[in-house]
């Protein structure tokens, strides 16, 4: 009876799987824990050659799990089966664990001593897991396979359970064998049923580092070289670790730094057995997750003197922060350590621009940048002026030197109110054209009321009515005004 959505061909394959994965390396951790505890391991390692220099060196990743550098103690349930046989075979003194066929050689039917079974272990998950060429067993294969692994282990149980361990692998093999599995049981043993498996979060922000490990399930006496490939659907290209890219990579793990859209693509590793002959590992798809920056159009305010483009930016979910803010006036990136700037960063929110001239007329544009990518805002400055009388018709910049000019009309203002006996706190309304000189007067005057844009009209028509001569200091400005301008009266 197959387990719901499964054939039994699948089914097969899932056990051998869950053997393979889950109870044949128990064995091999209590035998190891028998003749080496976890806390003279390390002393073992540094005198044993082989395991440093030699045939059999750990690997970086081995130290690593076997506390090669650190005070910690090792795991043993945490050793993968590779690991598990190099250390016996080559830390374990028990002459009883010589085999009967030599280390490295597959045991015939007649070899039954315990390291027989550890060499077997090693042959038989090989062949029915780490190769297989699909996933699916028949059922002969399946009878043959579990009929060799419950004898391998009632043999390795009798000799691990005489020496004290507790670990009842017999009773795991018989639930295995009663349990219904699931079909997402099965996809996982299938995802594992590799010489070389790489496993990692494959949905990485960007500008953060994506970290894929190659787990080997090859047992073989020595390290076998491991290179990693990107393929993106058209070419498969060859990872070089060296790269700042993939800088802290090596042949169990692949880091890529600041990742980018760019980076989306398939990558997986490969054992090279020999020049003819590669093992490929499984693909692991990275997903760069982000979007750029959102940038609101740009406002721009003008004030006495100053000018402010006011900008916004934010970031959506999952999306990296912002790294990096730039303005450019007509294409050319502005020195925002300028006294003329203020603000214009990323903790701010309005670039000012002081005392605005013709020269900083054009068009001002605003990029802020991710490390998805980047967005932009322009607004264009045509920097206002306003024709004065008394500097004899020339165009004055608003924000330039004006403030003598618009001094002398709001000092010409309150001679007048005074003159005239009119109420002075607050002063009274005046009436102007909209020029900005006339504006600052007004402000300087701190008139109660400021009436604009159709004063000259109206100013006129009440004087030319009224015949109302100009007033004293107003006329003088404007007589000697004419007079250095050569004017004939």
């Amino acid at each position: 009876m197959t387990s719901r959505g499964l054939t039994q061909r699948q089914l097969n394959f899932a056990r051998v799987s869950k053997v393979c994965i889950d109870i044949i390396k128990l064995p091999l951790e209590d035998i190891l824990n028998i003749f080496i505890k976890p806390t003279e391991l390390i002393k073992n390692i540094k005198a044993c050659q082989s395991l440093l220099t030699g045939k059999f060196r750990l690997n970086q990743d081995q130290n690593t799990k076997c506390c090669f550098n650190s005070t910690n103690v090792p795991d043993y349930r945490t050793f993968v089966v590779s690991l598990l046989y190099k250390l016996i075979r080559n830390l374990c003194p028990d002459p009883s664990l010589g085999p009967t066929n030599k280390w490295g050689k597959t045991p015939t039917k007649k070899d039954m001593c315990v390291v027989d079974d550890i060499e077997r272990i090693r042959h038989l998950r090989n062949e029915s897991f780490a190769h297989a060429d699909s996933a699916e067993i028949s059922d002969d294969d399946f009878k043959e396979f579990w009929h060799e692994a419950k004898c391998m282990i009632q043999r390795c149980q009798q000799f691990t359970t005489s020496r004290g361990c507790k670990t009842d692998y017999i009773k795991m093999l018989v639930e295995l064998e009663r349990k219904h599995l699931t079909f997402n049981e099965y996809i996982s043993c299938r995802k594992r049923s590799r010489a070389i498996y790489i496993l990692g979060n494959t949905r990485v922000r960007c500008g953060e580092t994506a970290c894929f490990e190659a787990e080997i399930t090859l047992e073989e006496d020595v390290d076998l070289p491991v290179s990693w490939q990107r393929d993106d659907g058209l070419v498969t290209k060859q990872i070089n670790i060296d790269d700042d890219k993939y800088k802290g990579s090596d042949d169990r793990q692949l880091q890529i730094h600041n990742v980018c859209k760019d980076d989306e693509a398939r990558y997986k590793a490969v054992i090279s057995r020999s020049a003819d002959v590669n093992i490929s590992s499984n693909g692991v798809y990275l997903r760069p997750m982000g979007e750029p920056p959102c940038l609101e159009d740009l406002v721009v305010e003008s004030k006495t003197e100053q000018l402010y483009i006011h900008y916004v930016f934010r970031v959506l979910d999952n999306s990296p922060n912002v790294k990096e803010i730039k303005w450019t006036q007509n294409a050319s990136v502005l020195d925002l350590s300028n006294d003329k700037y203020h603000g214009g960063g990323l903790a701010d929110s309005c670039i000012k621009i002081l005392s605005p001239g013709e020269e900083d007329k054009g068009e001002y544009t605003c990029t802020v940048s991710n490390a998805v990518g980047s967005v932009s805002k322009s607004v264009n400055l045509d920097i206002p002026s306003a024709q004065i009388l008394s500097t004899s018709n020339s165009k004055v910049i608003c924000g330039s030197d004006t403030t003598k000019i618009c001094k002398t009309l709001a000092r010409a203002l309150e001679q007048a109110v005074k003159d005239w006996g009119l109420p002075s706190n607050p002063n009274p309304p005046i009436v102007t054209d909209n020029a900005s000189n006339m504006d600052k007067a007004g402000i300087m005057f701190k008139t109660e009321c400021h009436i604009k844009c159709y004063a000259h009209t109206l100013n006129l028509a009440v004087q030319k009515s009224l015949k109302v001569k100009q007033h004293t200091l107003l006329h003088k400005m404007q007589t000697k005004e004419d007079d250095s301008n050569g004017v004939n009266r």
